[in-house]
């Protein structure tokens, strides 16, 4: 165990706000900085892979990226391959996905890039066992911020006020850094205001959107030529779609999404299934109509993204540092969550490493910190808000360039049904392990221009909706 270099002769303790896969990420980050980290959650501790209250995203179906995979394998070396021995699905993201997105279909080859399905459960409890193995890290359960406290100048943070939620016994708890993972729920904006900070500018894109899972028993020994069908919506035309991912425990995890009023899956079983059939192609309909459920319909409901500007704020405070959800949050569909938040701990480990080689004080993380996670976020942020403005329902301040970045992405889907080189890049760049200006090389721009694209419809036209636009090959 390091410790900082400007603090050497003193213990650190660090406090990490929620136990979300963030506040975990995070844990195990500071564990090799910090003498002491304690992570606070308001839910009783975990008994094993099950969903809890305080993650309700952990009921339905979830993306782990490329990036977020190596990121993982980084702080937790080997847990991927633990994750498929315990019954994680191993699939080529390109030859093994059918997917359908504004009514163009993927091409399908062997790729070799690979990553494994599992439920979020899964994947939380195995992390989660695997940061019990470090004796620095404690966990405090059943256990709710109420308050951060500060230095007399209130210039800094100095450490929370936390009430037992069975109890409520209250206690405050130091800390020489904070970290807020706390999601949605964070306090941050508040507590800035309270102690005389600025307030926090953010931007929102309502996109009015919901989705239901169902989980169908799934048999080993049934052979599909695909381990995943995926039909996204062909916006602004049709604003419903769903996707099927195979998960531990032999089942199919399987959420339908719907974009504005009127678009919204039920929750009764005809229901979903009738929501299935109603999509633009009857693929994933055809997969789970003769398929048994298991267990009930969970609904989530997602009206905006967030992004919060922390990084503009010219005097914060000291002491604290805002991380994942509470940062930013992201259309949930895409799966891309989990994988900023994996990409973003991997921030906070340089930034920690330049402290603790001299480069930085740790009264400046989180500054250094704030800036570095905004321009992770920056290409993730225009790509969501760009797809977020094809629905007619959307509200929100629309980004420069967005009419632009429209048109030449729906030129690339239109090459990705039939141009292999095309695809495999956009895969990589989708899953963050390769950066976007790689679409805007001569080469691809020159794709781009040349590409034939089929004509949309003025008005609704159910024949265009459902005619099958075969791959070119």
């Amino acid at each position: 165990m390091m410790n900082l270099k400007h603090k050497k002769t003193l213990p650190l303790n660090a406090i990490v706000i929620g136990n979300s896969m963030t506040g975990k990420l995070v844990a195990r980050v500071l564990s090799e900085y910090f003498e002491k980290v304690t992570v606070i959650e308001q839910d009783s501790e975990p008994e094993g892979p099950y969903p809890r209250k305080g993650t309700p995203q952990s009921y339905h179906t979830h993306g782990l990226l490329k990036s977020g995979e190596n990121a993982l394998d980084h702080l937790f070396p080997g847990i991927m391959q633990e994750l498929e021995q315990n019954g994680g699905e191993k699939i080529d993201f390109i030859g093994d996905i059918s997917w359908v997105y504004q009514n163009f279909h993927f091409v399908r080859f062997k790729s070799g890039f690979q990553v494994v399905s599992q439920s979020r459960p899964m994947l939380e409890w195995r992390v989660h066992q695997r940061l019990m193995q470090h004796e620095n890290i404690k966990f405090a359960y059943s256990q709710r911020v109420l308050q951060y406290t500060t230095d007399k100048n209130k210039t800094r943070f100095t450490g929370v006020e936390v009430e037992n939620v069975i109890t409520k016994e209250r206690e405050s708890w130091e800390a020489d850094l904070i970290i807020d993972a706390s999601g949605q729920a964070s306090k941050t904006p508040d507590q800035l205001i309270k102690n005389g900070f600025e307030k926090l500018k953010q931007t929102e894109v309502k996109i009015n959107l919901a989705y239901a899972t169902q989980m169908f028993e799934r048999d080993p020994e049934k052979r599909y030529d695909y381990k995943s069908n995926i039909v996204f919506p062909n916006p602004p035309e049709v604003s419903k779609g769903g996707l099927v991912f195979p998960i531990e425990g032999n089942r199919w995890s399987v959420t339908l999404v719907g974009y504005g009023d009127g678009n919204h899956p039920p929750r009764d079983d005809q229901g979903f299934k009738d929501f299935a059939k109603s999509l633009t192609h009857p693929y994933l309909y055809d997969h789970i109509k003769l398929l048994k459920p298991v267990g009930d319909i969970n609904i989530y409901r997602f009206p905006s993204q967030v992004r919060k500007h922390y990084d503009k704020i010219k005097k914060f405070p000291a002491g604290l540092a805002v991380i994942g959800d509470a940062f930013c949050r992201f259309n949930p569909v895409f799966g891309q969550g989990i994988s900023i938040a994996c990409l973003e701990a991997l921030e906070l480990e340089k930034v920690l490493k330049e402290i603790n080689s001299g480069r930085y004080k740790l009264e400046v993380l989180p500054r250094v910190l704030h800036k570095r996670l905004s321009v992770l976020i920056d290409p993730t942020w225009m790509t969501a808000t760009s797809d977020a403005f094809l629905y007619v329902n959307t509200k929100g301040k629309r980004p420069p360039g967005l009419g632009f970045m429209q048109w030449y992405v729906r030129r690339l889907y239109r090459l990705s049904e039939y141009d292999q080189d095309v695809y495999g890049k956009f895969i990589r760049i989708l899953h963050m392990v390769e950066k976007p200006s790689q679409l805007f090389k001569i080469s691809m721009i020159y794709k781009v221009l040349r590409a034939k694209m089929p004509k949309r419809p003025t008005n609704i036209d159910t024949d265009y909706i459902k005619q099958d636009h075969k791959p070119i090959l």
